[in-house]
């Protein structure tokens, strides 16, 4: 079991079945975007922090540590994963439980990777290693662990794709009724699996009695909260993308990097935050030049227009020209452009008072 999970306006409050205050207590984020974040996640990233807690086991083996000490270790690199990702720290916890009990009950231990494990009947699952070695245990682990990642990673992509999807015969039908479909057809199953439970939205501490937690009520007042069940990921994952449609939020296809995304501002937004390359825009800043651009590259007008544009633009840099100067002509140079594609100015006319050759 994972923990209980809640939503409140459009937060997605994660309390863990593990947890206790303080330390790895839940997690809480706007609502669908851990989803999007993982069905974006480079698994190199997750990997090379896979790769730090397979390192400690093996460090802590050859130590001698204690299985108290090894847990300790790597508490560290565990919160780093939950900062990443919701759904990536879920992994990593597994296999971080997995090798730290695999030292004194292997068998119990396995429990931990079965739970990640992707089963879908197409492939023979390996089996396991000798538990006296511990790196091929741990090589094993990881694989399971990276292909269950990925796995799900692809299903999730499949079923935005199917939800978001405006060239499909169910394009009438609204991104919660295809969500229904796919319950039908299996590709999700159904959604009243979640038990629900009542819980206090905070935390109390696990030796607390009746008195205590009645003081803490009259001291703090906490409300009241329906919270459901998340026994697996893929039980999250199904809950968290019912509940962001349910919500009534959207989700869409960034235009630029073409990965999906939910908007938290306006509704119309068609470029997401999300931040790449080494300059550290994100597509809401860069994406509608680029699709500009794009969209008229084999346009001479626009051509013309954006010759000019990086020549005048260069004469601010070298100090040829006032930034004064250079949005004057910006501005009456747009509008010979586009007096120029109605019509209203010669294609010629424009490129010599474009200055262009």
């Amino acid at each position: 079991m994972i923990g209980n999970a809640h939503i409140k306006e459009t937060t997605m409050h994660l309390r863990f079945a593990w947890g206790e205050p303080g330390y790895l207590e839940g997690s809480r984020g706007l609502l669908g975007h851990g989803l999007m974040t993982f069905s974006r996640i480079r698994l190199e990233a997750a990997e090379q922090i896979i790769d730090a807690v397979m390192n400690i086991y093996l460090a802590c083996i050859l130590e001698g540590k204690t299985h108290k000490e090894m847990w300790n270790r790597m508490t560290e690199l565990l919160e780093d994963a939950l900062h990443l990702n919701l759904y990536v720290f879920l992994f990593l916890y597994a296999y971080a439980q997995f090798l730290a009990t695999e030292m004194l009950y292997p068998k119990e231990a396995r429990e931990y990777i079965e739970s990640i494990r992707f089963h879908d009947g197409t492939v023979p699952e390996e089996a396991p290693p000798s538990s006296q070695n511990p790196i091929a245990t741990a090589q094993w682990g990881k694989r399971i662990m990276l292909e269950g990642m990925n796995k799900r990673r692809d299903r999730l992509l499949k079923d935005l794709h199917f939800l978001c999807d405006e060239m499909t015969e169910y394009a009438d039908l609204s991104p919660i009724q295809r969500l229904y479909l796919l319950t039908l057809t299996k590709r999700n199953d159904p959604l009243n699996e979640f038990a629900v439970t009542l819980e206090a939205d905070m935390s109390f501490p696990n030796d607390a009695t009746s008195d205590k937690i009645k003081a803490m009520f009259l001291e703090k007042g906490p409300e009241i909260i329906e919270a459901y069940t998340i026994d697996s990921i893929d039980a999250l994952i199904r809950f968290e993308l019912f509940s962001t449609l349910k919500t009534g939020l959207q989700i869409k296809k960034c235009r630029n990097c073409g990965d999906y995304f939910v908007p938290y501002g306006r509704s119309d937004a068609e470029y997401c935050d999300y931040r790449f390359g080494d300059d550290g825009k994100s597509c809401n800043e860069v994406g509608a030049v680029r699709y500009y651009k794009r969209k008229h590259a084999d346009d001479p007008i626009y051509l013309e227009y954006y010759k000019a544009y990086k020549r005048y633009n260069n004469r601010v840099r070298y100090g040829r020209m006032t930034k004064e100067e250079f949005f004057a002509w910006s501005e009456e140079a747009r509008q010979k452009r586009d007096d120029c594609s109605v019509g209203g100015l010669s294609f010629d006319e424009f490129k010599t008072w474009l200055g262009n050759p």
